[in-house]
């Protein structure tokens, strides 16, 4: 899976991407990881963690944070200092098979910044096997919008029906008329 090449160019200069990432959060995200994982999931894999910024809402499990740059993952270890169970590694979270053991996998605010978005999402699907995934994908028309691949939603519930995914729930991130940021939290169907 590859990136983008312009936003490659933005990880140029990672530490202005930093803060550009964190503002980038709702927190809408927070509530609704926190409210659909605690309880249920007790090691999380956070695919494309950045900074690390979910790692103290979820810290209450093992978090476990996975990006390509190592400049970011520097930022996550210094912001998590101090929070047991958290852990942070250099990963290709595209070219990785898990081991099965995480109870959920989040892939949030990354997908739109490969090549194929919903690709992306399938791979993860197939090569991380845990219980819950949760993700986030922008959806409206197909185009290249700020560096990031918007798709069709009718695009995404397709993969998810083709790969056997039960939608638990989804959550609308901005009320822009043309995008929106989408979050959906997914099981395998029984």
């Amino acid at each position: 899976m590859k990136a983008l090449d312009t936003a490659m160019e933005l990880w140029a200069d990672p530490d202005d991407m930093i803060a550009a990432w964190d503002n980038m959060q709702d927190k809408a995200t927070m509530e609704c990881l926190v409210s659909c994982l605690v309880g249920r999931a007790n090691r999380i894999a956070d695919l494309g963690c950045g900074a690390g910024r979910y790692a103290d809402v979820l810290s209450y499990s093992r978090y476990y944070g996975f990006d390509q740059s190592v400049a970011m993952l520097r930022t996550a270890r210094m912001r998590g200092r101090g929070l047991a169970g958290v852990e942070y590694a250099v990963l290709d979270v595209f070219a990785y098979m898990s081991d099965n053991s995480y109870d959920a996998v989040l892939l949030l605010d990354v997908a739109q910044h490969q090549s194929d978005p919903v690709e992306a999402v399938r791979l993860v699907l197939n090569n991380w096997n845990a219980p819950i995934y949760v993700f986030t994908v922008l959806v409206g028309g197909a185009e290249v919008l700020h560096n990031s691949v918007v798709v069709p939603e009718e695009n995404v519930l397709r993969m998810l029906f083709d790969s056997g995914m039960k939608i638990l729930y989804t959550l609308q991130l901005g009320m822009d008329e043309s995008f929106c940021s989408k979050l959906y939290g997914v099981t395998r169907s029984v």
